[in-house]
């Protein structure tokens, strides 16, 4: 075998296979890094508009508790779901391939340590309606 200071001195230089190889083993290494950064990049698209869907969500939960009159007038794209939430998509007949939000709510009288409160649920559909975020509060 060939001692470090051997090869480093030596004045043959690399012969081609070990260029290929070293090469592979380079072009290896960056596919996966390459690989790496798609598959991240779609991921930070898909929580942005996850992000998006909660900011909706909570806008209309916030507005609903400061006047509980305001979702006829002020946001007119939000369907009132009567029935039960877990079939949206199905009985209210969404796109599939609607790029924006799908947005539905639901208002239910609960009835909490006496109090009669207002239970409401937001139900947003994003990501091609193949996600969805659904969040509840109660409001006075």
């Amino acid at each position: 075998m060939k001692t470090f200071k051997k090869v480093i001195n030596s004045k043959r230089g690399f012969s081609l296979i070990e260029v290929v190889v070293s090469m592979l083993i380079v072009s290896l290494i960056a596919m996966a890094f390459l690989s790496l950064f798609g598959s991240a990049y779609s991921t930070i698209f898909m929580m942005g508009r996850k992000t998006k869907a909660v900011n909706e969500a909570q806008t209309l939960i916030e507005a609903y508790y400061v006047n509980p009159n305001i979702i006829n007038t002020d946001y007119p794209t939000w369907k009132l779901v009567t029935g039960d939430m877990n079939n949206t998509l199905v009985d209210y007949n969404v796109n599939p391939s609607n790029l924006g939000f799908n947005k539905f709510y639901k208002i239910e009288s609960v009835t909490q340590n006496g109090k009669t409160m207002s239970k409401v649920t937001v139900l947003v559909f994003y990501n091609n309606n193949t996600k969805s975020i659904k969040l509840s509060a109660l409001a006075p």
